[in-house]
């Protein structure tokens, strides 16, 4: 089999800690036709004695200061050379064999995949993150239906359509893949093998940040409603404020896993505000009740 040369570009600032096992995930697939990139910015956690470490491995690596994470990105997609495109962040996993999956996919015709991916970390039980065929392109407008650890995308996709946006720090991936959907018209093939894993830590965008997500998506949301025909914009408005209040849920699950039970009560009665039917759901109740307590909340 002729396999496809696949790029790899990491970003990285001070994720010393999860940096080399990242590395690791991708380095050790024995993937016989892969360039990895690595770009830090900056970074005085001892980022950059590992990466040293693993350079004559590495097809490139740099450590310098950068605009943020698109922008290391973007720097690593100029100088890459592959038939496939893919990032990882330095905090999350290649699954073992992931890369020949990918190679395979794009040695048959491929030009856009994505797949489910392994969640883990910060005390929570594993679970999935499915990557969903969408029924209507509507699906795009209310949230990232696809994970982006498990997604990859031909060279010739970033020729045509360019590379992230630097302005956008939390919705960059989402911007882009709504960027080949409306925009290209191409939809992603859905592989069902796991072939990556997002990590959850209390330093991650996700978790330490996740209410600044919201804004920024809307944004993003509303440049791309305007590509949709009339009869489907009122189908994603709605659609997005059901995502909205299921957001805003399980943020209150978390502040009350974390003992703050007011906050908690609070999110979870503003979920209700951008979607009163929710009130009726099981979850709902639990979250709204402290007289039900912690096993109510845990249901």
């Amino acid at each position: 089999m002729n396999w496809p040369r696949i790029t790899i570009v990491t970003p990285s600032f001070n994720q010393a800690p999860f940096l080399e096992e990242t590395l690791r995930s991708v380095l050790d697939q024995g993937y016989p036709n892969l360039e990895y990139i690595v770009v830090d910015g900056g970074s005085r956690d001892g980022s950059v004695e590992i990466l040293r470490q693993y350079g004559p491995r590495l097809a490139w690596w740099v450590s310098e200061a950068d605009r943020g994470q698109a922008d290391a990105i973007n720097k690593g997609l100029i100088r890459a050379t592959g038939s496939v495109y893919g990032y990882l962040n330095s905090d999350d996993l290649l699954e073992p064999g992931a890369l020949a999956q990918v190679g395979r996919c794009f040695a048959h015709g491929a030009q856009w995949i994505a797949s489910p991916v392994r969640c883990f970390g910060s005390g929570r039980p594993e679970w999935t993150y499915e990557a969903r065929p969408e029924q209507t392109v509507a699906d795009w407008l209310w949230q990232c239906p696809i994970p982006q650890q498990g997604t990859f995308w031909s060279s010739a996709l970033t020729r045509r359509f360019g590379l992230f946006r630097p302005d956008l720090r939390y919705a960059l991936d989402y911007e882009y893949w709504l960027r080949l959907r409306l925009r290209g018209g191409i939809r992603p093939h859905i592989v069902q093998t796991r072939l990556g894993a997002f990590r959850f830590h209390d330093a991650s965008k996700t978790v330490s940040q996740m209410q600044a997500f919201w804004p920024e998506e809307r944004r993003v949301r509303a440049e791309y409603r305007r590509l949709l025909p009339w009869r489907l914009r009122g189908r994603t408005w709605l659609l997005e404020r059901y995502g909205r209040a299921d957001k805003l849920q399980a943020l209150a699950l978390t502040e009350l896993r974390q003992g703050r039970r007011l906050a908690g009560l609070r999110t979870a009665a503003a979920s209700l505000v951008w979607w009163p039917p929710m009130g009726l759901a099981r979850r709902t109740t639990g979250l709204l009740m402290p007289a039900a307590g912690w096993k109510a909340v845990e249901s």
